[in-house]
Order: structure tokens, then C-alpha cells, then sequence
């Protein structure tokens, strides 16, 4: 028997609690084996009528992809304190499945839009939100007579860190920069700055760094810089432009905006250029040996619709805020630059984006001394955000206590590179 609380309290306040029958399931030990048993066990798929798609898969298996799809695969981001040890891997959503799904060549299947509904891949929960389409993939479950428990569990899941609505993982194509090529460089940089406190970048920073993953640059956003990159509509062929001058040598339309203008959205957009690609058979996509110089694709080249991630911004803000690569004499004076600052979650932040960027472009670290400063919290020690409301505005507190008061509290309460300091108009007073 379980007791469990119904909510309502009786005439004494006491809550009323209802007595549960819990019974234990009765069942037959057949054989226990380990996981490796298991592994390269193949399944049938339990919704093949449901998503179609899925039997594609199984039919595609040998011409497209390995025998894993709906097979059984070790992974050691399988956690084993609770359910069977088996759990279900769509490399089309979420880190841990996607690296699986390379490993095994497994297809990225992706049946989820933007929106977060099923595409018409999601064949009978096409339209649905994923969400909201459970109840319905879980009762077809039933008619089958598949479904061997169904229960609501409590489990750490990501959100969104502004909204803090549930994400939803989907994989698209995107573009990187290859960190992992220069890590070692960047390593070696680090070494040369003066960090205070020393262990932000013998410690944290270094690890951060250490552990990097190649950066992922672009954003599927109207605003923000574009990336300059063309795509040849019938090669592929892809050509990186590197300076105003360069595009408008290149494009083949009648350009109509000014040069601070062209660099961005829509007009950038507007540029079309002619491939150059050579040796390149268009109508098959492949390249082929030639040695004949009018061999030429001669396609017209699109730019990619992405922006660039902020975060390239902030890194080359230094060298972009001294007008390089147009001027180079203030450049020459002040890079790299003597002293930066800011709070100690930018090691995964500027502190970081200024080191990949410099590296890339310069080989050089951008900055010889770096102050992790630590936050400002509320007065209940957590850090102030916009997004929960509690920022105290440096105004309201000199408006009431005055300029000279909020300096002395700042300058008494404040441990250099020690710890975050909480901050609420109850504790100047």
C-alpha cells in the first residue's frame, strides 16, 4: 500500500491523504544476459504503417547506408541507474545521438521543422507538434499492442537560458570553423598572458580551450554580418570574398548601393557571380580531368543566406575598432592590447572569441593582461539578469543614497578576484 497526499487538509489541518494499492508485477527470469549479447540484434521499427519514411530505411540499407539502421549499437552515453538500458537514438536530434549516428553511418533524419511541428516526413503526424502528438504515437502504440509502459517521469532537460521554454535538438547544416586544428596554438598563447587571478587561464581557461570543439560560425538570422561565402548553383563550387573591392570585381549585376551599404542584407543578397570552377561536368556535379582552359562552369554563384555568430563580432571588435585592415597604423600601435577585462564567465565568452579569432587571423594571442572580474548578484546571491528582473540600476540606487554612498559600499564590499558580491539597496543601508 502507498499513501499519497491529495492536496486538501481535514477540520485539524492535517493533510488527507488516500491509501494506493500498489501490486508487484509477477514474471519469469527467462535468461539474463549482458549488453554486448545484444549488440548487432536487429528490430522491426513499431510505427513502420505510421512513418512510411522509416521503411525507406530499411529497404535503402544496402545501398545507402550500413546494416545498423534499426539495429541494436553500443554508446556510452547510455546511463544505467534506471530503465532497461536501452534507449532509443535519432541522430537527427541531439548531440550523443548524432556522434552515434556518425559512428555507425546511420542516416540524419530529421522529421521536425523550425517550428517545431513533424514534416511531411513525420507522415501520419505530419503537421503536429511534437509535443502535443505523444498522446496520439503513444494510443497507436496501444491499438498495436506494443506498449509495454507508459508513465510521466522527472528528468534534467534543457531549456532555453532567456525563455526557458524546453529545446528542441534538430541537426542542420552549418558552417565551422576548425578549431581543432589550431588548438594547440591557442594553448601555447595562452601561456603568454598575465592572468588575474592566475588560475583563470592556467585553470579554467586552459581547460575550456583544451576541450574546445570546432566553432560553429553561422546563424539563420536576418540581422547580424553575412557570411561571405558563394555557392555555385550548378558545381558547388564555393568562393570566399574577402574585401568590398573583391565583390564588386566579381559580381556580374549592376550594383546600385554604396560600399557601407553593400556589406549588408538585403543588398548583399543581390550579388550574383559567375562560376570560375574549371574541369567541372555541371550537369553531373563531378569533377573531371581536363586540361582545356574554356572548360569553365560558368554558373551563377549565390551567397549563403546565414549571418555570422555575435560572437565573431566581439572578437574581432579590438582590431575592427582601430579601422584594420583599412588603417594600420593605429593597429601597429596598440596590438595586441595591454589589458582586458570583463566577468569570469567569458572564458567560454570574449575572452575566448578574441583568442580563436587572433589565432586564425594573426597567430597571435590579442591581449598580454586579462582580469576576470567575478558578478554582481541580488541579495539572494543569485546573479543579475534582465531576463529575471532583479538588476539594480546604478541610477535609481545614486537617486536615492547618492553618488558618494553607492562608491563606498562598491569599494567596501568588493574582494578583488575572490568571490561575486551580492547587491540590493537593503544592505547600503
Amino acid at each position: 500500500m502507498l499513501k499519497k497526499d491529495t492536496g486538501e487538509v481535514d477540520e485539524n489541518g492535517k493533510p488527507i491523504k488516500e491509501v494506493e494499492e500498489i501490486r508487484e508485477p509477477i514474471y519469469e527470469v527467462i535468461k539474463i544476459v549482458k549488453g554486448s549479447d545484444l549488440e548487432g540484434l536487429s528490430y522491426v521499427y513499431p510505427l513502420l504503417d505510421e512513418i512510411p519514411e522509416q521503411k525507406k530505411f530499411d529497404e535503402d540499407n544496402e545501398d545507402k547506408y550500413s546494416s545498423n539502421v534499426h539495429t541494436i549499437l553500443p554508446g556510452d552515453h547510455v546511463e544505467l541507474g534506471e530503465g532497461t538500458g536501452l534507449v532509443h537514438t535519432a541522430p537527427g536530434h541531439g548531440p550523443d545521438d548524432f556522434e552515434i549516428g556518425k559512428q555507425f553511418n546511420l542516416p540524419i533524419f530529421c522529421p521536425v521543422d523550425e517550428e517545431g511541428n513533424f514534416t511531411q516526413f513525420g507522415g501520419k503526424y505530419s503537421g503536429e507538434f511534437v509535443k502535443g502528438a505523444n498522446p496520439n504515437i503513444i494510443n497507436d502504440l496501444k491499438m498495436k499492442n506494443l506498449l509495454f509502459k507508459e508513465e510521466t517521469i522527472e528528468h534534467r532537460y534543457g531549456t532555453c537560458w532567456r525563455c526557458k521554454t524546453p529545446i528542441i535538438y534538430l541537426a542542420t547544416e552549418q558552417w565551422f570553423l576548425k578549431i581543432t586544428e589550431i588548438k594547440d596554438k591557442m594553448l601555447s598563447e595562452i601561456e603568454k598572458v598575465e592572468w588575474i587571478p592566475k588560475w583563470a587561464g592556467e585553470g579554467r581557461f586552459h581547460d575550456w580551450v583544451d576541450n574546445a570543439k570546432d566553432w560553429t560560425i553561422s546563424r539563420q538570422r536576418y540581422w547580424g554580418i553575412p557570411i561571405p561565402v558563394w555557392v555555385c548553383e550548378d558545381c558547388g563550387n564555393i568562393k570566399v570574398i574577402g574585401s568590398v573591392k573583391e565583390l564588386k570585381d566579381n559580381s556580374i549585376n549592376e550594383i546600385k548601393a554604396n560600399d557601407e551599404d553593400l556589406v549588408h542584407r538585403p543588398y548583399v543578397d543581390e550579388i550574383i557571380i559567375k562560376c570560375d570552377s574549371l574541369g567541372c561536368d555541371c550537369n553531373s556535379n563531378d569533377k573531371v580531368e581536363s586540361d582545356d582552359l574554356n572548360n569553365i562552369c560558368n554558373g551563377d554563384m549565390k551567397r549563403i543566406p546565414d549571418v555570422l555568430d555575435v560572437w565573431i563580432d566581439s572578437g574581432v571588435a579590438g582590431w575592427a575598432s582601430l579601422y584594420y585592415p583599412q588603417k594600420k597604423d593605429m593597429f601597429d600601435e596598440w596590438f595586441p592590447y595591454d589589458f582586458i577585462t570583463e566577468g569570469h564567465d567569458q572564458t567560454r565568452g570574449w575572452f575566448y572569441s578574441q583568442l580563436g579569432t587572433s589565432v586564425i587571423a594573426f597567430d597571435q594571442v590579442p591581449y598580454k593582461k586579462s582580469f576576470n572580474a567575478w558578478l554582481c548578484l541580488d541579495e539572494m546571491g543569485k546573479k543579475m539578469s534582465k531576463s529575471l528582473g532583479n538588476v539594480v540600476q546604478p541610477e535609481d540606487v545614486i537617486e536615492d543614497y547618492g553618488a558618494d554612498v553607492l562608491r563606498f559600499y562598491l569599494l567596501w564590499a568588493s574582494k578583488l578576484g575572490m568571490i561575486s558580491n551580492s547587491f540590493g539597496t537593503s544592505l547600503i543601508i
